[in-house]
């Protein structure tokens, strides 16, 4: 059984955002983004024979930003050099969209997460890298 999985979320990051209310209803406005990403993870999965992680899972997760255009040659080379995004989103906000999205596909229930490292960077090519591992494989040898 695979001890890991990985995948790539190509476009901007996306963080999760607050339910929202209107005409006293509450509604989450990031229904559509959530859905797109559960189908791509699902497909991934399925195209693969993946089955989910069970146990204790850890997580990396690499959002890459792209660069402002209106940045001048040399600040963007220095952003590719560096780096680190330091504006919002936050990275929790982003580690809880994605990890919403991959419950009950890649796992179980995102409790199931027992540590986790996520990094901002910009990149000339936005995307969102993850990578799940068993931690339960990886004390065991």
């Amino acid at each position: 059984m695979k001890t890991s999985l990985s995948f790539i979320i190509n476009g901007k990051p996306i963080a999760k955002q607050r339910h929202r209310v209107h005409n006293g209803i509450m509604y989450d406005p990031q229904s559509k983004e959530k859905n797109e990403c559960k189908k791509l993870i699902s497909e991934i999965m399925a195209k693969d024979d993946l089955r989910p992680l069970e146990g204790a899972i850890g997580a990396n997760i690499i959002a890459k930003f792209p660069i402002p255009q209106s940045w001048s040659k040399k600040k963007r080379k220095e952003a590719l050099e560096k780096g680190y995004v330091i504006t919002k989103p936050d990275c929790d906000n982003l580690e809880k969209f994605y990890l919403d999205c991959m419950n009950k596909i890649a796992y179980d229930d995102d409790a199931q997460i027992a540590e986790i490292f996520t990094q901002k960077i910009y990149d000339e090519e936005p995307k969102t890298e993850i990578e799940l591992y068993s931690l339960e494989e990886i004390e065991e040898t």
